[in-house]
């Protein structure tokens, strides 16, 4: 999304503008300085992994305990989730 189009959004853009930006430019990354509007990375590989799912794994990144949930395929999972690209009761099954 363009800088001018994210703008049109403008409670949440003031948000980031106001939290986000400052600490973006502080930076070393190229790529976060210039685009500080965006999540930090796209992952199109787990996009496409999951977009052909109904369903898939999901687990915190950080946790006492570790517990595995089912995610809608419409979801897309942030930085605190590591996300499974599997759909079946098994592999679930051997999670656990």
């Amino acid at each position: 999304m363009k800088l001018e189009d994210a703008a049109l959004y403008e409670l949440p853009f003031e948000y980031v503008q106001r939290c986000v930006k400052p600490v973006r430019d502080q930076n070393r990354d190229n790529y976060l300085r210039l685009y500080w509007w965006l999540h930090q990375r796209p992952r199109p590989e787990l996009r496409n992994a999951i977009n052909s799912l109904f369903r898939f794994i999901v687990t915190p990144a950080v946790s006492k305990h570790r517990l595995f949930v089912w995610i809608e395929s419409g979801v897309v999972p942030d930085h605190k989730l590591i996300a499974i690209a599997r759909e079946d009761d098994y592999f679930f099954g051997v999670l656990h």
